[in-house]
């Protein structure tokens, strides 16, 4: 955020700010200008100051229909300049290929006066499917980072707001017959978050949100009732590893707000320094029928469960503040008078991964027990860290390149001992002499050399030259050299 202002000459430019009058804990400098071209009778000292750090509020809708009173609510809340962004899951008008496409045409028109003013990004729900090829959402939306139309493989995307990383995702790629389109989403998930947890001292929150929920207390023909929830084994585990702060889903009639919940079980029952992500489960669409009341939260509602309200159709929206680093509010309001339904302060403090080891051995205990009984390893999540992966191979070639190097030097130094050996016996060989002894030199012949082999034996020795020569200059001299021939 931007701060201006006009004087009639110099002043400070300092700003004080907060999230109340009397809470004006942040401040922030700026810079100031002189401007007199054709401004000679006006305010000539204008002054500037970018504000550190602004709030982030975010409207939140889901299951968001054509004729839904909501529609005209969003419009009302954005005009007020109070939102910087809508975030809206499916399903969009029902079905936006209704009527050959009319209705697609008729819902993109009715969201124009809101969509033209802030963004309106979204995350496909299970009417937008059309046979896997999403056509509707695909050409109709148009999202930040990815291609358009968007790629049918590659409905998902992340984005950056204010301290927030936002993080939209595909519940429905879970329920489709194969499972290439959610292998690629989970992979690119787990690069986009790992890339997340990296700036998190420029964005210390991740939010997520999708359609379908990882848990509700729906009916149990709702897959998000049962264990063995497709959904909720496609992410939960992902979402816990890399220290997701919220997840806001949609789809169901009723409001529920999760307790920090790791494979059923309870890990923190506030949301201080919470050691799971807050989970919100909601449906907003609402319709010309009669509005259900509120109801109080159900006892016989699993211990996840912190709160339930049965709004059925009642129109209704959510709205998340960004205070700052540490702390996020929370609000679920009805749509009809704007009346407070729920609301909780979110207060995180260690942003980053959440860590098994960091459990109470209680808690630890509980969900090694849970991960036994789905096929897994005690303290292994279902998840993988390209991280830890790099680092396991750069340990590993190090690891094999001492291994090389040791395994080349011992060779090298048996090479060098047998090349040692066979030098010393081929020494020893050539130094061996054998001499034989004259015992009298008494020759009467004139100035004479004579030549007596040292060993008879090694006369086809070519190698050995041991001879005696004896150089005799007279016969009265008896003087002998001896000379060895090498």
């Amino acid at each position: 955020m931007v701060v201006m202002w006009a004087t009639n000459g110099t002043c400070s430019i300092h700003v004080e700010f907060g999230t109340a009058p009397w809470n004006l804990e942040e401040s922030a400098t700026g810079a100031s200008a002189t401007f007199t071209e054709h401004n000679t009778q006006g305010l000539q000292s204008l002054h500037r100051v970018k504000l550190k750090q602004s709030l982030t509020d975010v409207l939140f809708t889901g299951d968001l229909s054509l004729h839904s009173e909501l529609i005209s609510i969003v419009q009302k809340k954005v005009l007020s300049g109070q939102f910087s962004v809508v975030l809206s899951a499916g399903t969009f008008a029902s079905d936006m290929s209704a009527a050959n496409g009319v209705a697609g045409d008729d819902y993109m028109a009715a969201l124009q006066p809101a969509a033209a003013l802030i963004p309106y990004l979204t995350a496909p729900g299970e009417n937008d499917v059309e046979g896997g090829q999403y056509s509707h959402y695909r050409h109709r939306f148009a999202m930040p980072g990815a291609p358009w139309p968007m790629d049918a493989n590659n409905l998902w995307y992340s984005f950056h707001l204010g301290p927030v990383h936002f993080v939209s995702y595909s519940t429905e790629v879970f329920l489709e017959s194969g499972d290439s389109r959610a292998k690629t989403q989970k992979d690119w998930l787990t690069n986009d978050l790992t890339q997340a947890n990296k700036e998190r001292d420029k964005r210390p929150w991740i939010v997520a949100f999708g359609y379908r929920p990882m848990y509700c207390t729906s009916p149990e023909h709702h897959e998000c009732a049962t264990n063995s929830s497709r959904v909720r084994a496609g992410l939960e585990d992902l979402f816990y590893y890399y220290g997701v702060d919220i997840v806001l889903q949609f789809h169901e009639d009723n409001y529920e707000r999760l307790l920090p919940t790791l494979r059923g079980v309870v890990l923190a029952t506030n949301y201080t320094n919470p050691r799971a992500p807050t989970q919100i489960v909601y449906s907003s669409s609402g319709s010309k029928e009669a509005i259900v009341e509120p109801s109080a939260n159900s006892t016989t509602t699993p211990p996840w469960s912190a709160l339930r309200i049965t709004n059925g159709t009642q129109p209704a929206y959510g709205q998340l503040r960004i205070i700052n680093a540490s702390h996020a509010h929370w609000e679920f309001r009805s749509g009809t008078d704007d009346s407070l339904l729920d609301s909780l302060w979110i207060v995180q403090e260690n942003h980053g991964k959440f860590q098994l080891e960091d459990l109470p051995s209680d808690l630890g205990k509980a969900i090694d027990h849970t991960l036994e009984a789905s096929g897994g390893k005690p303290g292994h999540l279902n998840v993988r860290d390209p991280e830890k992966e790099h680092e396991a191979s750069e340990s590993f070639a190090q690891t094999d390149q001492t291994r090389r190097l040791i395994i080349g030097a011992s060779f090298g130094g048996f090479v060098l001992f047998l090349l040692i050996i066979v030098l010393v016996v081929k020494l020893r060989k050539r130094t061996r002499r054998v001499t034989r002894r004259w015992d009298s030199v008494d020759f009467k012949y004139g100035k004479t050399k004579l030549y007596a082999p040292a060993n008879d034996d090694l006369d086809d020795d070519k190698e050995e030259d041991n001879d005696f020569e004896a150089d005799i200059p007279d016969g009265t001299l008896q003087t002998a050299k001896l000379i060895n021939g090498k």
